[in-house]
């Protein structure tokens, strides 16, 4: 266990070594080393032994001005100075949570003032090698059973019934969970043959009508 006495803050200029940088060390108590580094380009650099997790840039025409990294080294979120602002969970997922009630978690807003859609919510399939039937993207809508087990309720997917770059198309579909089982479809909108299709695969399925 380290002691109080091994707590520590170490600073270290600039020593004229081509690949030494300035940097403040911090050392707590049962703690590795954190490093504050002053990189070439002045970048603030927070750097722990598995590499860089936190960045500050003071130039502000180009490149990334904030920047963090995962414990891989990966970039997760970024903010460029083109007001680019990028977040990468990589193979996990982005999450964003309240817990208040009948309020938005979410908000998309838009302030022009012509008639061009906006806000816009997009879901890019950023593949490398599109094929037809490819899924372009779900909204899904999970909960909690009374058991305690997150369960998926529904979802709308978008396939792409045509990935021709002359003769795009695409189907959404629209399907429940039904007793705890996979999703059934129960309506599609096809593009390629301009039909609205119910009981896609012709299951035990009521249509009813109230006047």
């Amino acid at each position: 266990i380290m002691a109080d006495s091994d707590k520590i803050i170490t600073i270290t200029p600039n020593t004229s070594v081509a690949t030494t940088h300035p940097e403040i060390k911090f050392v707590g108590k049962d703690n590795s080393p954190m490093y504050l580094r002053v990189l070439d380009d002045n970048t603030l650099s927070f750097e722990g032994v598995e590499g860089q997790v936190f960045a500050m840039s003071p130039t502000l025409s180009s490149g990334d001005i904030f920047s963090v990294n995962d414990i891989s080294g990966i970039q997760s979120m970024v903010v460029n100075a083109d007001g680019t602002i990028t977040i990468d969970a990589q193979t996990k997922s982005t999450t964003i949570k309240n817990n208040a009630s009948n309020t938005a978690t979410l908000i998309l807003s838009n302030n022009n003032a012509d008639a061009v859609d906006g806000p816009i919510l997009e879901f890019f399939r950023d593949t490398a090698s599109p094929a037809d039937e490819d899924h372009m993207g779900s909204l899904v809508f999970t909960g909690r059973d009374d058991a305690g087990n997150k369960q998926e309720y529904g979802r709308i997917t978008m396939h792409n019934d045509d990935a021709s770059a002359a003769s795009n198309g695409g189907e959404l579909v629209f399907k429940l969970t039904e007793a705890n089982s996979d999703e059934q479809e129960y309506l599609r909108l096809r593009a390629s043959s301009r039909q609205i299709e119910f009981n896609t695969v012709q299951d035990d399925i009521d249509l009813v009508w109230n006047s």
